[in-house]
């Protein structure tokens, strides 16, 4: 079961009870306490005094903040006694507030309280503190809860913040975690290596590249005696404090990652950021060969005693240590007393490595090119991989998340005028000789590489122009090394540092002797390796952990890629290939037919013109389901918006070729059938139907060019139901140029497609020799069929590309289907069979009554059903009906005929004496029906 934030925070006090220093603790929350005040606070207590600080937060949330009257006071938490130097900017921020409007309360903690307390806070979220001054190593595990605001947008909008200005590696690597920015730099911390100038000089060496120059510098000068000032001084190679819980990961890692990470930061020093595999292997153990150096050409057993303070007594006060690795604050304090190494102090980047670690075989292989795109070329020794480390990564402000809206805006404003130009500037560059006021701020600005102030404030030219030039181009370096900041790199940091320490010392006191030195570096990088590995494997396995030690490091790095299912459309997209190719192979084949067979009296009465674009049509349809099958798992993102567009455009001009191909057919026979009825003289020819075919396909191009030239489709990926793990990609509708365009695009042709089936409607009992009309009803019927189901499919599959890519096909292939094979198909059969049955001539046409026509009872011309010109089939008509009729009619000719016997001869008068008048009037429309279909009839069809 996965506990709860509040379960979590109970769980991580009460294990760390026993460690915590609850008095100071409770100092820091909530004020001075007497001590009878301290005894009875229990933990039980300290939560009712945070759940009390929680619902003043929610009270002051659901009122109005800006009601919030008298001085503001807001509380920053930072690490006592290092991080108190910001109190000199809470001072000038307040006084730029006004007297009395804000008060900025710094509470001093130690570094382990400071970091339990930060963990805690982030995870309860109970908003005791509006602010933290802090190492950014933290900022890892306070990101896996939400802790601190974004500052992106503030940032973004301020004209005074200067963002730009800041070193890449601060606004890039530092104050951001996962592309958010989360914290504002104080503080730029940049190892650099410091060299006396007088002793290099005495035994013409050189500032060494590589960790093996360092050492054989440090063996040159080591143990050695030169004169100063008539005094013998010994001489060190090498000064570096290794206290226990001091440095001691950071001299390691500066070393270690001139190994392991080559190819920028992205890519990790200490962790594969592709599967957290530890970069140990020949690295680890080199790594440890060169430290044993140190420690041999070192300062002896006052190493393990000492911390930084020692590299900065025995290089600047001292001046008897030849080399040693620092941050700025040697720099800034080389000219003021007590030290004496003034001038002759030299500045260089840190050494840098001729190998770096295969992550494969976690073997050293040699630079080149491709393996170290940053390396340095010397003429000399070749290409050096440098990897310049911002150690600890300097001070940094982040704001709570957790407390309310306007004390967050003041703690924002805070951090931005203490990391502004002005105010930074102040402690980055204080006096030279005054040591008093410095406060270890470095460089984290370009506004910071300022020569002329260096030198107005009292620093040497020329030693300030090597710091400088060191610091601008380290953190400007796309390869700086940057500390982990993914929870639990605390705890790796101090399994590097334990282990190298123990390791260390026995060399230095001699308990290891020279012949077990590489299968003592070997065990302990195979123990270091299965530590680390251990820790991220216990850490991922804890019911508290929200997000594992992989993504959080990923994230942190920039390069976190969600294991998402992008709903790639794979193998389907061959179901559409493969029928659009047997489209456009039997499109093809059936225009091939027709041109062929152009002037058999089968494809010359169906209009050939009409037949070929069918056939183009189809072709153009079946072609948009190539690029209806491309997404951006087989094509990039400008691929995947020109087939977005490639589809409406192929689909539209194919469905208004074949779809006004078919209209046209119709239209022209209904027009020939209805001067028929009428048995008007009237030639239809094929000019006198193209013009809708032209309207419809003008103005469907009209449309297609707007939206392509104002407004086209672009290829997105979206998220579904808000998961990010579960993306489909589709082509997106822009504004309101697109929605209008495909809109209108819908209305044309939906309206076109309505008004040929009441064409289609209106021939329904239309009969043609070869039921052409009914072939073509039939596609129309089918086409109205497949729009009318498959459109509302496709909204219900809008978020499903492979459903949608399935439903779109088969609305493709369905239509292109049944208008080849319901028109081509019965008439390529009746060709096959032979034309016409016997007894039938070229001119014969067969109609069915058409409604419009007034005859609904047979008539037979000369007795001959089957005579040449217009036949009438004999509707069907109840045997009664049809009995009497002939009942009537033989008893009106048996009384003609007595009439005619009596006298002799008959008349018309006769005629319409007896009821036969009707008769007459049959026989003369017959005849002229006769004529016309004479005449005009092979064009009918």
């Amino acid at each position: 079961m996965r506990l709860t934030p509040l379960a979590t925070l109970w769980t991580t006090v009460a294990a760390a009870a026993p460690s915590l220093h609850i008095e100071n603790l409770l100092k820091a929350r909530y004020g001075s306490y007497e001590e009878t005040d301290i005894k009875k606070d229990s933990t039980s207590s300290l939560y009712q005094k945070i759940h009390q600080r929680k619902m003043e937060q929610t009270e002051l949330s659901e009122g109005n903040e800006n009601d919030e009257e008298g001085t503001i006071t807001l509380k920053f938490l930072t690490a006592a006694p290092f991080g108190t130097w910001i109190d000199n900017s809470i001072q000038n921020f307040m006084k730029s507030k006004g007297e009395g409007v804000i008060d900025v309360e710094l509470i001093g903690l130690s570094f382990p309280d400071l970091f339990a307390e930060i963990k805690n806070e982030a995870t309860f979220g109970g908003g005791l503190y509006d602010g933290f001054v802090t190492p950014p190593s933290i900022s890892g595990s306070i990101h896996e809860f939400n802790g601190w605001a974004d500052l992106t947008p503030t940032i973004k909008s301020s004209d005074t913040i200067d963002w730009p200005d800041m070193f890449l590696a601060y606004r890039k690597m530092i104050a951001q975690y996962e592309e958010k920015i989360i914290m504002m730099p104080l503080d730029g911390d940049m190892l650099v290596m410091y060299y006396n100038q007088e002793i290099l000089d005495s035994f013409d060496l050189k500032p060494p590249r590589t960790w093996d120059e360092y050492l054989d510098a440090a063996k040159a000068v080591h143990s050695k005696v030169i004169q100063r000032d008539g005094k013998d001084v010994e001489l060190v190679g090498s000064c570096i404090g290794r206290t226990k819980f001091c440095a001691g990961s950071y001299w390691a890692t500066n070393v270690l990652s001139t190994m392991t990470q080559s190819a920028g930061f992205d890519e990790g020093h200490l962790f594969d950021t592709a599967d957290m595999l530890p970069l140990t292997g020949e690295a680890m153990e080199e790594m440890l060969r060169l430290m044993e150096g140190q420690v041999e050409y070192g300062a002896g057993e006052s190493e393990f005693g000492g911390c930084i303070g020692l590299n900065e007594r025995m290089m600047g006060a001292e001046a008897n240590c030849a080399l040693t690795i620092h941050w700025g604050d040697l720099f800034k304090k080389h000219l003021a007393p007590p030290m004496t190494i003034g001038t002759n102090l030299g500045i260089a980047p840190t050494p840098g490595s001729k190998k770096v670690l295969d992550r494969k075989t976690m073997k050293l292989v040699d630079c080149d090119e491709d393996r170290c795109p940053n390396a340095i070329r010397y003429d000399d020794i070749g290409l050096v991989n440098q990897a310049p480390y911002a150690a600890f990564g300097g001070w940094s402000c982040a704001v709570s998340n957790y407390t309310s809206s306007r004390r967050k805006a003041i703690a924002t404003e805070f951090c931005a005028f203490a990391s502004g130009k002005e105010e930074s500037t102040r402690h980055v560059i204080p006096n030279a000789t005054n040591s008093a006021i410095m406060t270890g701020q470095d460089p984290f600005r370009q506004s910071h590489i300022d020569l002329g102030m260096y030198d107005s404030m009292g620093y040497n030219p020329s030693t300030t122009k090597e710091f400088l030039g060191v610091v601008q181009k380290g953190l400007s370096s796309e390869n700086a090394v940057i500390d982990n900041k993914f929870p639990t790199a605390d705890q790796i940091n101090e399994v590097l540092d334990v282990a190298v320490f123990d390791h260390l010392q026995k060399i230095q006191k001699g308990e290891i002797p020279d012949s077990e030195r590489e299968s003592e570096r070997e065990k302990i990088t195979l123990q270091m390796t299965q530590e680390f590995k251990n820790i991220i494997s216990k850490y991922d396995e804890q019911d508290s952990t929200a997000v594992p030690a992989l993504e959080a490091y990923q994230r942190n790095r920039g390069v976190y890629k969600i294991d998402v299912d992008p709903n790639l459309l794979g193998g389907l997209r061959w179901f559409g290939w493969s029928f659009g190719i047997i489209l456009i192979v039997v499109a093809i084949s059936f225009a091939v037919w027709t041109t062929v067979a152009r002037k058999d009296r089968i494809v010359r009465g169906s209009q050939p013109l009409f037949l070929v674009l069918i056939c183009v049509g189809v072709i153009f349809m079946a072609t948009s389901l190539f690029p209806l099958g491309i997404d951006d798992g087989v094509a990039s993102q400008e691929q995947c918006n020109h087939a977005c567009m490639a589809t409406i455009w192929l689909f539209c001009i194919g469905f208004t070729c074949t779809f006004a191909a078919l209209f046209s057919k119709i239209h022209r026979l209904n027009k020939i059938l209805k001067a028929a009825s009428k048995f008007k003289r009237v030639k239809v020819s094929e000019k006198d139907v193209l013009p809708p075919l032209l309207f419809l396909l003008s103005v469907n191009i009209i449309l297609l060019l707007i939206l392509t030239l104002v407004d086209p489709l672009t290829w997105v990926r979206k998220t579904r139901d808000n998961d990010e793990r579960n993306t489909y990609g589709s082509c997106l509708v822009g504004g309101g140029v697109s929605i209008a365009m495909l809109s209108l695009l819908g209305v044309v042709n939906v309206s076109a497609l309505i008004l040929a089936n009441i064409e289609s409607y209106r021939t329904r009992n239309i009969k043609t020799e070869y039921n052409e009309s009914k072939y073509v009803e039939i596609a129309m019927i089918w086409i109205a069929q497949v729009a009318f189901i498959g459109i509302p499919l496709l909204f219900l599959v809008q978020d499903n590309p492979s459903a949608k890519l399935f439903v779109t096909s088969c609305i493709i292939i369905i239509v292109s289907l049944s208008v080849l094979v319901l028109i081509f198909i019965p008439k390529i059969i009746f060709w096959k069979s032979g034309g016409l049955k016997k007894g039938n001539t070229n001119n014969s046409m067969n109609f069915a009554s058409h409604p419009n026509t007034s005859h609904t009872k047979s008539s037979v011309i000369n007795g001959n059903s089957t005579s040449i010109g217009l036949k009438f089939d004999i509707m069907k008509s109840t045997n009664n009906s049809h009995a009497a009729e002939l009942a009537e009619l033989k008893r009106k000719i048996t009384e003609l005929a007595n009439v005619t016997e009596e006298k002799g001869s008959i008349s018309s008068k006769d005629f319409q004496a007896g009821g036969l008048s009707e008769y007459l009037q049959k026989k003369e429309h017959a005849n002229k029906k006769k004529s016309f279909l004479d005449e005009y009839g092979q064009d009918v069809i």
